[in-house]
């Protein structure tokens, strides 16, 4: 049953953090199921230290206690633990305070991890955001009027990213988990097999993980039986042999019976993925924890592994908006970060399926196509050229490059085969073409493109619900996931002029207007964070508002120095708005 703590006006503590796959070991089987048992709304993921703030923010909400500050572990703001924030809020418990991001280290390495140091209170009229560096010092404070729930004070990514678009469905994939190392085959053993029989190229794969795209492939192939039968895989009985001798010990092991059962094919084999790459000859990924985030193509014949995102399109244009800093920026700010680096993670759902892509014309979509197979290019000469390439240090250069910063010695060497320079000028053309594509100026602060984005999201998700679905892919996804769709309402990225193709006045969506004024502000500076909105504009995307106060409050925002006013007369975000 669940611990009856004392009432107390204020609640302070730093509980212990244990994550989802330690309790068991740590505190028994027993124990793990009382615990979770005593709390059923609890998702089973959440770090045990969520026990303490589910606790602490029940006794805020209920009025028994002014606040509650914690330390906690700095997953408290990713999607696994979020849930429980997210049902506080509900309750009107929010930060009040917070450093979201704090290196801890007590002088052992048993404690070098990052926390996060957050105060909740009931109702708060503003927020505090603390940000530090590596030696705990300020070095900023941030006042906003509320704090999201991943504790940021931008525009709510972590809310808007848990809703996926349609246009977007089932293109992003994370590669293959094969559950046993012995499906791997090195350079020279895969050699010597593909040249004793020519079918096996068709199970014998070329294989990539993170570490082959962020350096130099290694040259590993890797044994994919895919969904075949055993009797299938006994058709190719020289490699169904290896697997046997090498995999299936291992697997009569495992304590999953569909693994042990079926020990000849990947734990994890995407039979999605696997439906959605057939007949493309290439396709993006990206290694899903980096320092850089970049997107490359891959030959179809490469196997990926689970430590890629894998997007199932060879279109250049999706490639270069994936590739440019307005998605970088989503990206940082919707993904999660792992280990005590806080390295970025590129989480499927929220990082991809929840983005809302660019409606470019025909020569936007062009340009950026042209850019993103470029780069592509660029960045495989400079691999191809030099076993010392690689994309972390090509990034790195880049970087330095951008903020004038000295290269180390072979940064230099890397930097002259590699010719970065060229390489940091395609991604600022490429970034000037996609900002260009969603009708913004650039360059922008990222606050700024997140607070867009959020807002082009809401819009296009309302589009959605009308039936109304910009396909990225739709010769893929119209047939599979449109059947549910207004077929004459429908969109995809390849018409021309999608500018154009928005709905006009007469079907334009309609924003419910909401009955106070800070609600009403909101409304109309979320559509002017998208492109310039005019009055006539605001009017035919609202449903419900009155003219007048419309243009009060549009003006209200222009003294304010929210928004600007442009030569024709509409509002748009003023640079630099948070």
């Amino acid at each position: 049953r669940p611990t009856a703590w004392p009432d107390a006006d204020f609640i302070v503590g730093n509980p212990p953090f244990m994550g989802q796959f330690r309790q068991r070991e740590a505190l028994g089987d027993g124990y793990v199921e009382a615990l979770r048992g005593a709390y059923p709304d609890m998702p089973d993921s959440a770090d045990i230290v969520m026990y303490w703030v589910r606790k602490a923010m029940d006794a805020v909400g209920s009025g028994r206690t002014i606040r509650a500050g914690l330390i906690t572990t700095q997953s408290m703001t990713q999607k696994q633990n979020r849930r429980v924030l997210d049902a506080a809020f509900g309750r009107g418990v929010r930060p009040v305070w917070a450093i979201a991001d704090h290196y801890w280290n007590d002088g052992s390495d048993d404690a070098r991890v990052r926390v996060a140091m957050t105060v909740f209170a009931r109702e708060p009229s503003r927020a505090t955001l603390v940000r530090v560096d590596g030696d705990a010092h300020v070095t900023a404070t941030i006042q906003v009027p509320r704090l999201n729930a991943d504790l940021s004070a931008h525009a709510d990514v972590a809310t808007t990213a848990g809703r996926a678009l349609r246009s977007n469905t089932s293109l992003c994939s994370n590669g293959y988990k094969p559950h046993g190392m012995g499906f791997l085959v090195d350079a020279e053993e895969a050699r010597a097999l593909l040249a004793r029989d020519p079918r096996h190229a068709e199970v014998l794969r070329p294989y990539r993980n993170g570490m082959d795209l962020a350096t130099q492939p290694r040259g590993v192939y890797i044994i994919d039986f895919g969904n075949l039968s055993e009797d299938e895989a006994r058709q190719y009985p020289q490699l169904f042999d290896i697997v046997r001798d090498r995999v299936k010990p291992e697997r009569d092991a495992n304590a999953r019976a569909v693994y042990r059962v079926n020990w000849w094919r990947f734990g994890e084999a995407r039979r999605e993925w696997r439906v959605a790459v057939r007949g493309l000859r290439r396709y993006a990924a990206t290694v899903k924890t980096a320092k850089h985030r970049f997107f490359t193509f891959l030959d179809a014949s490469i196997a990926p592994d689970d430590k890629l995102a894998c997007f199932a399109c060879d279109d250049g244009f999706i490639l270069g908006v994936l590739s440019s800093s307005v998605h970088a920026a989503w990206a940082l700010a919707a993904g999660s970060r792992l280990g005590i680096d806080g390295t970025p993670s590129y989480d499927k759902g929220a990082c991809f399926d929840a983005f809302p892509f660019p409606a470019p014309d025909d020569d936007q979509r062009r340009s950026i196509g042209d850019l993103g197979e470029q780069i592509d290019r660029h960045r495989a000469r400079a691999l191809a050229a030099d076993p010392m390439v690689g994309m972390t240090i090509m990034y790195n250069v880049v970087d330095k490059l951008r903020h004038g910063q000295p290269l180390t010695k072979k940064e230099r060497a890397v930097h002259e085969v590699a010719a970065c320079g060229i390489l940091r000028d395609l991604h600022d053309a490429l970034d000037a073409q996609v900002a260009a594509a969603y009708g913004w100026s650039w360059p922008e602060p990222a606050a700024l493109i997140i607070e867009r984005l959020v807002a082009l999201h809401d819009i296009r998700a309302e589009e959605e619900s009308r039936g109304l679905v910009r396909w990225l892919r739709p010769d893929y996804q119209r047939p599979r996931f449109g059947s549910t769709v207004k077929r004459d309402a429908e969109l995809d990225m390849s018409d021309a002029a999608q500018g154009a193709s928005a709905p006009s006045p007469s079907v334009a969506p309609t924003v419910p207007w909401p009955g106070d004024a800070i609600g009403q502000i909101t409304v109309l500076r979320g559509m002017a964070a998208v492109t310039p909105v005019s009055v006539d504009d605001a009017m035919q995307r609202i449903s419900g508002a009155r003219r007048d106060i419309v243009h009060r409050h549009l003006e209200t925002l222009a003294l304010l120095g929210e928004v600007r006013t442009t030569t024709d007369g509409r509002y748009a975000i003023a640079a630099g708005v948070v």
